[in-house]
């Protein structure tokens, strides 16, 4: 595993093992959901988080196995008359296993520490199988087509910071103090490669720039090159051969950039179209920000070796809470069986099959993913936020310099652009939970500033007036 990767998936993974707001149980239902797309997973090993949930899911039945036993034991001596030391003395195996489990989850859980964390170790001791529906879910390492529910593409990616986009003509030629410049043609791969060397030259711990294609979950129903099967999943890869097929104002591509901070806790995406429509040369921007888990998958950096206190506090605690769950067993086997019969029942899987098949406008998009949805929506870090504005700020900067170089070599006139590249750069100020102080602001297009300066006697008059009120 990448170290990129590593401290969302330690964290998830510790999460699922223990069910920790109820991570397991979202991880196995989005894994059951075989007629979603596969959405991006950022910074995330979600087959190693699928390993963990199922061998997590598979220990939770065995535990529930040894109450359910107990609990029938229980009720068999009380049948047969036995003394009722006997049915308390079971109740105390239920008390013990109880013990054993917190001992040995808490072993477990070392595993997930920053300083035990290790992938290869984590994936032999939880040796999860996964089936062939969990491998269709895990996101390809060539996925680049998204099909997204709703109206916004970009599911996934983290929080919408913005974007800007900008028109140039290209059949204006750029004019010096002597002659004009002659015009070279230039096209969408001129400018991505342009963007890719400048990016680049960053040096920053980026991905490889990626083209990604996006295409909504309502409108790939009659594409079977896009979906094979009216009742699975579409495809994760778009080629040349669903261009020649598919509705190109249906599928838009956009390159893609990112940034991986943090050791993952971070993920920078920004987006850049370069459409050519006619003589005009037509480039959007999207740029997003994936935050970090939220505190309540996070339980295991304050792990701590237990003590004496802790280990006499588990031994009263299983007193308690084994043979409460022993009594309990027998519910939530119940509960368990009646939700496996539904999940399994064929009318219900019938009825769910004939509303999609009768369904034109069923959506096979998907409209989050594993990671996005365990984000807390906040930085945990100030510098955090400080690496997040520097990574915004620098690719508008380094996207626009590096088209704005390309059409100056190609002899086109980009005054209107570098006007615009100004506007971009200085469009405002922009407050979250702060405060603007300043001597003078201005807000709005053509806005103005004038600043009155008072002299001795109008400072004691202003004074006044202030004091007055």
């Amino acid at each position: 595993m990448s170290p990129q990767t590593e401290q969302a998936t330690r964290l998830l993974c510790a999460s699922v093992l223990t069910n920790r707001g109820a991570a397991r149980d979202l991880v196995l239902a989005w894994v059951r959901d075989t007629r979603r797309a596969v959405a991006v997973e950022l910074g995330l090993d979600l087959a190693l988080t699928l390993k963990v949930a199922r061998w997590a899911h598979r220990h939770a039945d065995s535990v529930w196995r040894k109450y359910l036993f107990v609990c029938i034991a229980v009720a068999l001596l009380v049948a047969c008359d036995a003394p009722p030391v006997m049915a308390l003395l079971t109740l105390l195996v239920a008390a013990f296993v109880w013990r054993q489990e917190r001992l040995r989850m808490h072993e477990h859980l070392q595993l997930f520490t920053r300083k035990e964390f290790n992938p290869l170790r984590v994936a032999r001791t939880f040796d999860g199988t996964l089936t062939g529906n969990d491998l269709d879910a895990l996101p390809k390492a060539n996925q680049n087509l998204f099909v997204y529910a709703g109206f916004d593409p970009f599911v996934g990616v983290g929080h919408d910071l913005g974007g800007w986009s900008v028109a140039v003509a290209l059949d204006r030629a750029a004019k010096s103090r002597f002659h004009t410049e002659s015009v070279e043609p230039v096209d969408g791969d001129d400018l991505y490669a342009a963007v890719d060397a400048a990016v680049d030259s960053l040096g920053l711990s980026t991905h490889e720039p990626q083209q990604c294609f996006f295409v909504r979950g309502t409108d790939v129903r009659e594409h079977i090159q896009i979906l094979p099967d009216a009742l699975g999943r579409p495809r994760q890869t778009y080629s040349s051969n669903c261009e020649e097929h598919t509705d190109v104002r249906m599928v838009r591509d956009y390159r893609c950039y990112r940034v991986l901070g943090w050791n993952s806790e971070l993920v920078f995406s920004y987006y850049l179209r370069c459409s050519l429509r006619g003589k005009a040369l037509f480039v959007e921007t999207k740029r997003f920000m994936l935050t970090p888990l939220s505190d309540t998958y996070r339980f295991v950096d304050g792990l701590r070796p237990l003590n004496r206190t802790d280990l006499a506090a588990t031994a009263v605690s299983a007193l308690i809470y084994g043979p409460v769950l022993a009594l309990l067993s027998p519910l939530w086997w119940a509960q368990r069986l009646i939700a496996a019969g539904i999940e399994s029942s064929s009318i219900v899987r019938e009825a769910r099959d004939n509303y999609i098949r009768n369904n034109p406008r069923h959506d096979y998009g998907a409209n989050t993913s594993l990671r996005s949805s365990f984000a807390s929506g906040a930085y945990a870090h100030y510098f955090q936020k400080l690496d997040g504005d520097f990574y915004n700020k620098l690719f508008d900067r380094t996207v626009l310099d590096s088209i704005v170089d390309l059409l100056d070599s190609r002899g086109i006139d980009t005054s209107s652009l570098r006007e615009q590249q100004t506007a971009i750069l200085n469009s405002g100020v922009i407050v979250q939970q702060g405060n603007v102080v300043a001597d003078s602001i201005a807000v709005g297009t053509n806005s103005q500033v004038t600043k009155q300066v008072l002299g001795i006697s109008g400072l004691r008059k202003h004074s006044a007036e202030k004091a007055a009120e």
